[in-house]
């Protein structure tokens, strides 16, 4: 609990310096906050922030009303215009991410798969589920926080991003955060050196070396049945254009009988394991 209230208060420390440049995020979700490897909190992806009261470009003009935003931490107001949004969305967003830090759930998700016009009327009809109905060991006075922000009316929730992080300070007592982002960082690098230490099979360049080894996994019957074929054919063609004489059935059965031996010592070698 001390290190995802940790992680959201520093969290809303940064983005009450953001609003306070009157930029707004709109796509606060976990994804988008990285930890440095010194429990440091950035966060990420501004690519979907708007300045406060920015005009509307003209080629925006026609994405009025778009969804703009990750669903699960979407503010139920941006589901109507995503552009005319201000910094209690972020709010939203911020108490959606730690929602689900705590419980592994975000707030409006469900066991089973749910078709997305189902999901956006709940997003703008139902209050999210109470976070103690998930966790209900959390501090009263953290849920109650939680909730607060997750409101679906902004004028309800949290005015400000440094009131949030004021409120969460108090739970982040004997958090572990560095240490975390230092296990988590040896597993990482553990798992790296296994893939470099575990065997991998030897590339196959080149198309002659290729063709090379595919012959040399057939079997011998399979190997020398060309100089069979070509001979029948030989004979054949004689035969056909009356060519056909001693000398030519002479040659036809010593390329015969070279592919039967040829298969015969392969066999044997492969029986006797000769190399």
């Amino acid at each position: 609990m001390a290190d995802a209230c940790e992680i959201a208060r520093q969290a809303a420390i940064g983005m009450a310096y953001v609003h306070e440049h009157g930029i707004k995020h709109r796509d606060l979700k976990p994804s988008n906050l990285m930890i440095t490897s010194g429990g440091e909190v950035k966060v990420l992806d501004l690519g979907l922030a708007r300045v406060v009261g920015e005009q509307l470009a003209a080629d925006e003009l026609t994405t009025v009303g778009q969804l703009m935003g990750t669903l699960d931490y979407m503010a139920p107001e941006q589901l109507e215009d995503s552009h005319q949004v201000d910094e209690r969305s972020d709010i939203f967003g911020l108490g959606a991410t730690l929602y689900k830090m705590l419980t592994g759930q975000a707030p409006y998700s469900t066991a089973s798969p749910e078709p997305l016009i189902s999901k956006l009327r709940r997003i703008a009809s139902e209050p999210s589920p109470l976070i103690a109905s998930r966790r209900a060991e959390l501090p009263v006075a953290l849920c109650d926080w939680i909730d607060r922000m997750l409101a679906p009316a902004a004028a309800n929730r949290p005015q400000t991003m440094q009131a949030i992080a004021d409120e969460l300070e108090k739970f982040t007592a004997n958090h572990k955060l560095t240490a975390r982002v230092k296990e988590a960082t040896k597993v990482r690098q553990q798992r790296q050196q296994n893939q470099k230490s575990s065997p991998r099979e030897p590339s196959r360049k080149g198309l002659t070396g290729n063709l090379a080894l595919a012959h040399a996994d057939l079997p011998p019957n399979k190997r020398n049945r060309w100089p069979a074929l070509i001979a029948a054919g030989a004979m054949l063609l004689a035969l056909a254009l009356g060519w056909w004489d001693d000398s030519v059935i002479k040659r036809c059965r010593l390329i015969l009988w070279g592919s039967r031996s040829s298969t015969g010592r392969r066999s044997n070698r492969r029986r006797t394991g000769a190399i």
